[in-house]
């Protein structure tokens, strides 16, 4: 604890790299949680693939089966939602899914939807049997927990350093009220900011994962300026 708190009033910085580091360890409990729902949603996928196999492909369109419809829904995200796994092979040209998720097996192409993006991809010849299928399965899972990290690490960034800064400016109103201007400057108090509010962003979300429990946001928020306010208004200037 001291060591922290000597790095909030002496330390260098803005505490940028404690905003990554959380950014960071908040997006591999999320990756974590993402490998967990898929090793246990991996066997009920190939499951459905067994209704569904074997496909066969030429010339980049399925020839067998046509003119054939199939729809599994699996469990997915909140209570009560659902991911659609559809084979339709009955139009020669498909038109893009208007669903908000979902995997498309379409005659001419793949449309894999989420609530964020929609990707495309088109059929390899040959026959698709369940042993490719679990195959061409893992290699897209990885490629989406790549980009999931990714996009994550950055929001979480964004998150917590926007969350920080405004903390810190309500911070800085504190230290005019209390007239601790010799103490605090807008440095310290972003180091501050930024220790209370990824500590605590951390424990919500990994109680959020774990146990389906979270501290609300704005509640993090009004307790982090809470205890900013508590800080500075303990520190001394014979102690800074």
């Amino acid at each position: 604890m001291l060591q922290i708190i000597n790095y909030i009033k002496k330390g260098k910085g803005v505490g940028l790299l404690i905003v990554l580091a959380a950014a960071v360890l908040s997006t591999i409990i999320l990756m974590l949680s993402g490998r967990y729902v898929y090793s246990q949603a991996r066997p009920q996928i190939m499951l459905i693939a067994q209704d569904f196999l074997p496909i066969t492909v030429k010339d980049g369109k399925v020839v067998d089966p046509v003119g054939t419809y199939k729809r599994n829904d699996l469990g997915f995200g909140k209570p009560g939602g659902v991911f659609p796994i559809v084979l339709d092979t009955r139009e020669e040209i498909s038109q893009l899914p208007t669903a908000k998720q979902g995997l498309f097996l379409m005659r001419d192409k793949i449309y894999t939807v989420s609530p964020t993006q929609k990707r495309i991809f088109t059929w390899e010849d040959g026959v698709w049997d369940t042993e490719r299928f679990e195959t061409v399965l893992d290699y897209f899972s990885g490629i989406v927990f790549g980009i999931l990290a990714i996009i994550g690490a950055a929001v979480f960034f964004l998150m917590y350093l926007f969350k920080t800064w405004l903390v810190s400016v309500l911070g800085l109103i504190g230290v005019k009220v209390m007239k601790k201007d010799e103490i605090f400057d807008f440095s310290v108090l972003m180091r501050l900011s930024a220790v209370l509010v990824c500590v605590m962003e951390i424990i919500s979300f990994a109680l959020n994962t774990v146990l389906t429990f979270s501290i609300p946001g704005k509640m993090i928020f009004f307790l982090a300026v809470a205890l900013e306010w508590l800080f500075i208004g303990r520190e001394k200037a014979d102690e800074a």
